[in-house]
């Protein structure tokens, strides 16, 4: 097992509101941090991740940043394009329903993820508890027990285009939260992303953290294209 690594004292919180990100940073400074607050000056996702880099150890970083700022990019983009280059981060965000696939899309390179609206909000405690398992994650190579994902087959059960995005409604084989959860459908692999209607029925392997109990952050990633009849499947798995 990985020793615990601690969190670093350069902290960065990339922010499009500069009164709400200053907020974030006099909490966090009150722990002993340095922090500062980044406002993305540039459209391009590169330039921002090398002030984050340049400028920290570990990031914070809102969702919209779009809401504020000429840019290109999500905070969830943001942050797992840092997870890439294995750069701690954590997402925080109030996001609307209709934002949350924009999210899902990126849940499994997104190691810590905090709602305003949960209880503990954005208090530090909760912050900085988030950031130690995101640091631990990203350079302990050691993430907790609900980000673990296992292969296990997921059916399509539905395909529906709401507001320009596909989405499809999959059902997780031994996924504790046991319900259908709904994903974009650029999630599939291959032609199925084209033609997310004819994957219904079907049923696919993919890496899913079963032990996540949130539907919200339940992660989908590298999902075989090969298809398997669902009633196949499950007539060959009675037997």
């Amino acid at each position: 097992m990985n020793l615990t690594i601690p969190i670093p004292k350069r902290l960065s919180v990339v922010e499009d509101d500069v009164d709400s990100g200053k907020m974030l940073c006099r909490r966090l400074s009150s722990k002993g941090y340095e922090v500062e607050v980044i406002t993305p000056s540039s459209p391009l996702l590169a330039d921002t991740i090398e002030m984050v880099v340049n400028s920290s150890d570990a990031a914070l970083c809102d969702h919209r940043l779009k809401e504020g700022l000429a840019v290109s990019f999500s905070g969830a983009e943001l942050v797992a394009a840092l997870y890439a280059i294995e750069f701690p981060a954590l997402l925080f965000t109030g996001v609307q329903p209709e934002e949350k696939y924009a999210i899902r899309r990126n849940m499994a390179q997104i190691p810590g993820f905090l709602h305003r609206d949960d209880e503990g909000g954005l208090g530090p405690d909760r912050v900085l508890g988030v950031l130690q398992d995101t640091i631990q994650e990203v350079l302990g190579k050691e993430p907790p027990p609900h980000r673990r994902a296992r292969r296990t087959p997921v059916t399509v059960i539905s395909s529906r285009l709401t507001g320009g995005e596909a989405l499809v409604e999959i059902l997780i084989s031994g996924w504790s939260g046991g319900r259908v959860i709904e994903v974009p459908a650029d999630l599939l692999s291959g032609s199925w992303r084209q033609t997310p209607r004819e994957a219904v029925g079907k049923t696919f392997f993919a890496w899913v953290n079963l032990g996540e109990n949130d539907s919200d952050l339940v992660f989908l990633r590298d999902v075989e294209s090969e298809a398997i009849e669902t009633c196949s499947f499950f007539d060959s798995d009675e037997a």
